[in-house]
């Protein structure tokens, strides 16, 4: 232990000679680690971490449904009923829905979030309330008659105003009276992870809450039901799966017709659902290949830096090793030095990463879920940190410190100049990271030029001067006669403002969050039970839609009041749609059916096709052509749309008065998402953005290490070959001569660099070319900008030592060494 103290004092008092080397080396450092521990907080955030407000989370296991090799699904209300009379293996089964919906206190109605759950929740989860109760046994046992509620502590002070006489006052949620029996505890926000609720209500209530049948609701096949469960002291996860496999071979034999196959999986209670956390894992696996690549540029830096020092002490090495000093002993000193840097490297990335999730804490996607992640650095980011950190330190360190303890004695004592063996490993480390900064640089580029064209490129329909309003009044218990007569006295009171020039109502929003896809089949095609028919983009629209958006009609007639329930049911599809299946064909007047959602293969009702649109973009502005169909509302089963209305103007003023028209006519219905429409557009965008900065500040640290690496090992270079350059300039060379001589030494590496780097590049970029808008993964423009960019970086960073060279003294140089 005092060996290794001294080597401390050794090494901090060498580094501290060396103020210059050890804050380079220590920013760098900082930057790789720093981003690196702000990525792995996003992992911990999204995989990792427990359960908040719950307690001892490590016994908590999540429980899905396995079938057909589908992923981690619900299970039906019969099924869960199977799996909580599993005593054996666990101390409880909770069930649970997340579901949006509407609550109101006083005169005021909103947009939430909540949880339908079963009585023992709160007891499986281990969380107590803050004031008042959770719920009884007995209130999960009568259907639609325990209208009860738990509210979330955070509704609790911002509505309540943190009253302890909370619990006993009315809230109505979905318009139906709720009474408050107990506030949650701060910091619990529901067992969905990633989402914060606003309350909890038993599980025997949703079909008050919801409009669904009570029947569906018994059905072993009809899945809704998210599971958690607390294992028994003692049992092991192994132990639970198996007792959980015997359960799902008995439910397969005594329910073949639904549960045949289906399987039982377990899942520890970390992080998001294993459903979303696949979706998330990838994405998280690409920002860490990314920030990686930041932290190998930090370390081929530092191991570059570290070599140039090396270099430099060949003498006291060598003078070390005359004395009798063991090579393991100067390693352990060398080492010891590397793993100090990294330690101050490793502090400074932990406080730049405290700032860095502090910016992504404040970072919302546009849309109205009520996204709650806890991105702070937590101790499983410290612990990862240090770890990295402790590596990191090796990394930079040991091949340097091997090198430095191999001098040939007798030249160092002399003073004589290294191999090239040092010189050539040091130019290797940054060719390296030119290469990596080229990767880096050109992802980002790409983005940004894609972000460029996404404000430029036509999405095919005209957003500008257009607001949208998203309404849910099913949630409330709307009928669609009810519902049918509020959008129209709704558009109606709005169109009577001279600002206002359309109003028309959709199911999505294009490139918004909204909509999805429907299995179709053509008259005549064979549709079997193992065919669900053929996946296209689904809008709901009303007559209008098209002539307020500003989507032209190729062909055919819009949608017309006379296109009622009880006639012919009819169907707008757009160009590509015409082109894929009707080639040669005029499509209107053709028959299309819609499959059955609750009954395989079984077809939907007949369409007409009575028009052909214009093709727009749905998703995302980058897509290829997709074959859409627009379904007319009064025909289809969906209660929930969205307003679109345009205006001559800004829509701010015609947007409030949305807004009061809605109080005025029912304020229980609440407007959630009132937003311009480029701004609900703009979440199609949100991956690449995300991407961009990741790869621009990526980007710019790889540009800057690349910047100080060139410099370094030019800098180096001129040291070893100054007699040679003051008997150029002797023989009469020119300092232009000598400034070109060694800015060239920079230039080549940068140029090597490049070239090896357009390889990997190339493949790299076709990573991106799903969120790419407009460009693709091997535009030239791109990789030609990026270049240049580096080979101007990489001649300023040879210039500084090139212009020493060129003004040294033929004299001095002479003498040198």
């Amino acid at each position: 232990m005092a060996a290794l103290f001294a080597d401390l004092r050794h090494a901090a008092r060498g580094l501290a000679r060396s103020p210059g080397f050890t804050t380079v080396a220590v920013l760098s450092l900082a930057l790789g680690i720093g981003a690196n521990a702000t990525i792995f907080s996003l992992v911990s955030a999204f995989l990792l971490r427990p359960l908040a407000g719950a307690s001892q989370p490590a016994e908590l296991v999540r429980l899905g449904l396995t079938r057909r090799g589908s992923g981690f699904s619900a299970f039906s209300l019969p099924e869960y009923r199977l799996i909580a009379a599993e005593t054996a293996a666990f101390q409880g089964v909770a069930a649970f829905l997340p579901s949006d919906l509407t609550f109101r206190i006083g005169d005021t109605a909103e947009s939430g979030w909540g949880e339908m759950v079963s009585a023992n929740y709160f007891d499986v989860l281990g969380v107590r309330p803050d004031v008042g109760r959770t719920f009884l046994p007995e209130e999960d046992r009568a259907p639609g008659g325990n209208a009860v509620t738990v509210i979330s502590h955070s509704l609790w002070q911002t509505r309540f105003s943190a009253r302890p006489d909370a619990p006993g006052q009315t809230l109505h949620i979905n318009g139906k009276p709720f009474t408050i029996v107990g506030v949650a505890p701060p910091g619990f926000r529901g067992a969905f992870a990633g989402f914060e609720m606003d309350l909890w209500v038993p599980l025997s209530m949703q079909a008050v809450v919801q409009p669904v049948r009570p029947e569906l609701l018994e059905r072993m096949d009809s899945r809704f039901l998210m599971l958690l469960a607390r294992r028994r002291a003692g049992v092991a996860p192994a132990q639970a799966q198996a007792a959980l496999d015997t359960l799902a071979a008995r439910m397969a034999s005594e329910h073949p017709e639904t549960n045949q196959e289906a399987g039982i999986a377990l899942a520890p209670a970390t992080g998001l659902h294993p459903a979303a956390a696949q979706l998330a894992g990838a994405f998280l696996a690409l920002l860490m290949g990314i920030v990686a690549l930041v932290l190998l540029m930090a370390c081929a830096n530092v191991a570059g830096l570290l070599l140039a020092r090396g270099a430099a002490r060949r003498r006291e090495i060598a003078v070390r090793i005359a004395l009798g000093a063991g090579r393991w002993r100067l390693l352990r000193q060398l080492l010891t030095e590397s793993l100090l840097l990294s330690l101050a490297g490793g502090g400074a990335g932990v406080l730049f990463a405290v700032w860095a999730t502090g910016l992504l804490q404040g970072f919302r996607p546009p849309t109205d879920v009520p996204i709650a992640l806890d991105t702070s650095v937590d101790p499983r980011v410290l612990g990862f940190t240090l770890a990295l950190t402790l590596l990191t330190g090796v990394v930079c360190g040991l091949m340097p410190a091997w090198q430095a303890t191999r001098p040939d004695v007798v030249p160092a004592l002399k003073g004589d100049a290294p191999s090239g063996k040092r010189s050539r490993l040091r130019s290797v480390l940054v060719v390296a990271q030119v290469a990596v900064s080229l990767v880096l640089l050109v992802g980002a580029g790409l983005l940004v030029r894609s972000l460029g064209n996404a404000a430029t490129m036509s999405a095919g329909f005209d957003s500008s001067n257009v607001f949208v309003m998203t309404f849910e009044p099913q949630r409330i218990g709307y009928s669609m006669d009810r519902a049918k007569a509020f959008y129209e006295e709704m558009a109606a009171r709005l169109a009577t403002r001279p600002d206002v020039t359309g109003v028309t109502y959709a199911l999505a929003v294009p490139l918004g969050d909204r909509g999805g896809t429907i299995d179709i089949s053509l008259e005549g095609q064979d549709l079997t039970p193992e065919s669900r028919g053929t996946a296209v983009v689904r809008n709901v629209v009303v007559p209008g839609y098209f002539e307020t958006m500003g989507i032209p009609l190729a062909a055919g007639r819009d949608f017309s009041d006379q296109d009622t329930v009880q006639s012919p049911g009819v169907v707008i599809i757009n160009e590509t749609f015409a082109r894929r299946f009707f080639t040669g064909a005029p499509p209107v007047g053709k028959r299309l059916h819609r499959r059955n959602l609750s009954i395989w293969g079984d077809r939907g009702p007949a369409l007409e096709i009575v028009a052909v649109a214009r093709d727009i973009k749905y998703r995302s502005l980058g897509e290829e052509p997709r074959p859409a169909v627009y379904l007319h509302y009064p025909q289809q089963e969906h209660i929930g749309l969205i307003l679109h209305a345009r205006t001559t103007g800004p829509p701010g003023p015609a947007m409030a008065t949305g807004r009061a028209i809605v109080r005025q006519l029912d304020p229980d219905l609440p407007v959630s998402d009132v937003r311009i429409m480029d701004e609900a557009m703009a979440f199609s965008l949100v991956p690449a953005r995300l991407a961009g900065s990741v790869l621009g500040f990526a980007g710019a640290v790889a540009l800057a290490l690349a910047a100080i690496g060139i410099s370094s090992v030019v800098a180096y270079w001129v040291s070893q070959r100054t007699r040679e350059i003051g008997v150029r300039m002797a023989l009469g060379a020119q300092p232009r001569q000598v400034l070109r001589l060694v800015a060239g030494q920079g230039l080549r590496l940068t140029l090597l660099g490049i070239a090896l780097g357009l390889a990997g590049t190339l493949a790299a970029a076709r990573v991106l070319r799903s969120i790419l808008i407009g460009v693709g993964p091997a535009d030239p423009v791109t990789y030609a900008g990026v270049s240049v960019l580096l080979v101007g970086v990489a001649l300023a960073a040879a210039l500084a030592p090139a212009w020493r060279a060129a003004r040294v003294d033929p004299v001095v140089a002479l003498r040198h060494e």
